[in-house]
């Protein structure tokens, strides 16, 4: 079961201050010797990148070689997933280590928010001691601030030293292209600046996202075929990641630092295979997410268990070695024991929510609920044709891994049936809002929101 179940009904927030004073009661901020300097973490974000092109996924393109080699020494995940299969709310919980839905009724893009006052990932490194910076796609605000605050302004709120090359997303093209290449070199920078102290840098690239277009370069890179410049698009995303290691090296670095390099979400396809077929839906959906970090964890190593975006928080402050406040709120858990290759009892079932639909997922079975309520943003109907007009579905994953089969109106399957609507009830209980019949009314705690 996910960890701290019970800690998931409060909406008790940290000041900054107040977290400094408990990590260094707790000895956090000088927890590492002279002798034995705090790591830093690279952490790379990237945008509807789909898992299968990967070399250390399976793919002959020769498209990712850097990343591959990162896979090689470190550990690589054949089951990382989101919690909410679209790009702003992901970015959320990759943040704050909760469920996105903790701070909307709806958990879309659209409205994406959560309060400034919540403490994330950069809140706790900051206050460690670590020079902090963000750089890259965010298009979530922060419903407590004014609209006409400065985004990177809104960051500094929520700990980040430098956010000077954080933007809403520029899709258009040309500047498409040109953002690719100023993002990493600001990333390179923020290296460069800061080797002689620990650091943490989170880089949110909008690679691979369209518009579909590449610098020339990466284009003869990739053999004629099909999509090739689609195809160019992963091995220039690879090549910058590249260069981005290869600063870490060139500054005696690399053996001190935590790479993680994870997918906001797996794109859709249309006939995908398992995995494929998520944007914005509750189908199952893997992304990339491979660590690496010399000395500290395996090499070559492959995680098949259920790891989701909530977790990075936790796993990241674990591998600094900062711990998390006894009351901070937080929905996922390290998976440091999983990359040290530690037995360690794992989740039994995995939480998931967009729109108006929310899902349990344990090993074998996957239950979806979709209850729509009156002033959605989206068309209902055109939520609901995603689940094939029915608003419960369970499927079989072990028989039926692409979810073709919706077993819930199987007299057969009505205790399996039964028993998934338990487990989304539990998972739904405590939130601001209620859904459907899930859940049960929240304690009045707006005092300490």
């Amino acid at each position: 079961m996910v960890v701290d179940q019970h800690t998931r009904h409060s909406s008790l927030l940290w000041p900054s201050a107040l977290i400094a004073a408990l990590l260094i009661a707790s000895g956090a901020t000088n927890s590492m010797s002279a002798d034995s300097p705090r790591p830093n973490l690279v952490f790379i974000l990237s945008d509807d990148q789909l898992r299968d092109s990967f070399g250390c996924y399976g793919s002959d393109l020769g498209l990712t070689p850097h990343v591959d080699r990162l896979a090689a020494d470190g550990v690589r995940f054949t089951r990382a997933c989101v919690t909410t299969p679209v790009c702003a709310p992901s970015r959320i919980s990759c943040l704050t280590g909760r469920y996105a839905g903790r701070f909307m009724p709806y958990v879309l893009n659209t409205g994406a928010h959560f309060p400034s006052t919540q403490p994330t990932v950069a809140t706790y490194l900051k206050a460690a001691g670590y020079r902090t910076a963000i750089i890259g796609k965010l298009h979530f605000h922060l419903r407590d601030v004014p609209g006409r605050e400065p985004l990177p302004e809104q960051m500094r709120r929520l700990g980040f030293d430098e956010a000077e090359h954080v933007h809403r997303a520029n899709f258009n093209k040309g500047a498409h292209l040109e953002g690719q290449e100023r993002d990493f070199a600001a990333a390179r920078e923020f290296i460069e600046k800061n080797k002689d102290r620990p650091f943490a840098l989170f880089l949110f690239t909008t690679l691979t996202h369209g518009p579909v277009e590449a610098p020339q370069k990466y284009i003869d890179m990739v053999p004629a075929g099909p999509n090739r410049t689609g195809r160019a698009m992963y091995r220039w995303l690879d090549e910058l990641t590249g260069e981005l290691v290869g600063t870490l090296e060139k500054n005696g670095l690399r053996d001190r630092t935590a790479i993680v390099f994870a997918g906001d979400n797996a794109p859709s396809q249309d006939g995908g295979s398992t995995g494929s077929r998520n944007k914005g839906t509750l189908y199952d959906g893997w992304v990339p997410l491979v660590v690496s970090f010399p000395g500290r964890i395996r090499k070559g190593a492959v995680v098949d268990e259920v790891v989701q975006n909530i977790d990075y928080l936790p796993t990241i402050l674990d591998l600094c070695g900062i711990p998390l406040p006894e009351k901070a709120k937080v929905d996922g858990r390290s998976f440091v024991p999983l990359l040290e290759g530690k037995p360690v009892a794992w989740r039994e079932e995995a939480y998931f929510e967009v729109d108006a639909g929310r899902a349990v997922r344990t090993d074998r079975w996957k239950y979806i609920a979709f209850r729509p309520t009156a002033g959605m943003p989206r068309p209902l109907e055109k939520q609901l044709s995603t689940y094939d007009g029915k608003a419960d579905l369970l499927f079989d994953l072990r028989n039926d891994p692409v979810e073709s089969r919706n077993l819930a109106a199987d007299p057969d399957h009505a205790a399996t049936l039964a028993e998934m609507r338990g487990r989304l009830k539990k998972l739904c209980a405590g939130y601001e809002y209620r859904f459907g019949e899930f859940g049960s009314e929240p304690p009045d705690d707006s005092k300490n929101r």
